[in-house]
């Protein structure tokens, strides 16, 4: 059996970006840009006002306290020495305006202002290209656009923006008996990490229509997903189409447990994952080794999952030592760390209490109850 590691190396060789697209700016949060981006405008295009207040001269002010406040003239339009020109916050402010004060440090008295604080040229006057200028790299190529980001692109103007294709996942089930409870999870991971899900239900028995079902979904797919049951033999059918319609397989079979039947291979152009039965073992493979690739066809970076935290187990454990366990856990705090209940895979309704995954290395056959393991916490 090829080791995970490896398995996932020859799975991300095998990934490249998709073609770039301009996609309506509304769509693009979550995408990765195909181009640089640069600014096309200043940001904020003008000088305005920080907030509510009075645009002065700097002099006019200097020293002002509550016990000797300036006296100005309100006025508007033009900032002359001896005015207060009223502005709110991001309006543009008058031309001669060095200064604004805030209107909690005045008081409007008889047709004046009579301002409490001294302002340096400058004060709550954000300057025109202070948060961006003319020409300046706002994104790299590949940068992941957040919502905020979005935002920025809207400033300056931009209604489309070079991105990465979304990938077109196809998701497919084999027969067997017993309800399919993997392939509607498996699809809504793949909508939650930005791709197009495509469902293409069960595979139908006998070799030509399951060669014909296969063919028409990779036709319409970047990636296909080929999901088992309760019985992994079921996949037999599905592999059998798949090599007739050319696939080239990577592997067959990870060192990985729950669920080393995982294959992957590459057939017309398109990547073909084959998850392991039953539905939480699918998922684990799904995250561990088919999240990287889809990311990586998007213009992510496509990394594994990290392992960063340490938590004990809750009883001895016990694994090939040939193999890496993946095992779900309820995780909480203790009082000399995290304590880790662990929960069987193949308990799918009780697997619902689980809140953390565990990741074992190759190694030892079994850990002690209290052994340190590496985890995360699921999504």
């Amino acid at each position: 059996m090829t080791h995970p590691e490896l398995a996932l190396e020859r799975i991300l060789s095998c990934a490249s970006p998709l073609e770039i697209e301009e996609a309506p700016l509304e769509d693009c949060a979550g995408r990765a840009l195909g181009a640089p981006v640069s600014a096309s405008v200043d940001l904020p295009p003008f000088d305005h006002a920080a907030g509510h207040g009075y645009a002065v001269f700097a002099g006019d002010v200097e020293g002002a306290s509550p016990e000797f406040p300036a006296p100005l003239r309100l006025a508007a339009g033009l900032v002359r020495s001896g005015d207060a020109v009223p502005v709110e916050p991001g309006a543009p402010v008058p031309k001669g305006t060095q200064a604004v004060v805030a209107a909690a440090e005045t008081e409007v008295d008889d047709g004046g202002v009579r301002v409490f604080t001294p302002a340096r040229v400058g004060a709550r006057i954000r300057a025109r290209g202070s948060d961006v200028r003319c020409g300046e790299l706002l994104f790299e190529k590949g940068a992941v656009l957040r919502a905020h980001d979005v935002a920025v692109l809207a400033a300056q103007g931009r209604s489309r923006v070079p991105v990465v294709r979304r990938a077109r996942v196809a998701v497919a089930a084999c027969s067997g008996e017993g309800a399919d409870a993997a392939s509607p999870a498996v699809l809504a991971a793949v909508e939650s990490w930005g791709a197009l899900g495509q469902p293409r239900g069960v595979v139908p028995d006998g070799e030509r229509a399951a060669r014909e079902a296969l063919a028409a979904a990779l036709a319409a797919c970047d990636a296909l997903i080929v999901v088992s049951r309760l019985a992994e033999s079921c996949k037999e059918g599905a592999s059998a189409a798949l090599l007739a319609l050319g696939l080239q397989p990577e592997f067959w079979g990870v060192a990985a447990e729950p669920g080393s039947s995982f294959f992957f291979g590459r057939c017309r152009g398109k990547l073909v994952f084959g998850l392991p039965g039953p539905a939480s073992a699918a998922l684990v493979f799904l995250e561990e080794f088919v999240r990287p690739a889809i990311e990586r066809l998007q213009g992510r970076a496509g990394a594994p999952p990290a392992y960063p935290l340490t938590g004990a187990i809750d009883r001895d454990l016990l694994k090939a030592g040939a193999r890496q366990l993946y095992a779900y856990a309820a995780g909480e705090a203790g009082a000399s760390g995290w304590r880790l209940r662990l929960i069987p895979a193949h308990r799918l309704g009780i697997s619902r209490e689980a809140n953390a995954l565990v990741r074992v290395p190759i190694g030892p056959a079994r850990l002690p109850a209290g052994a340190p393991v590496g985890f995360r916490w699921l999504a």
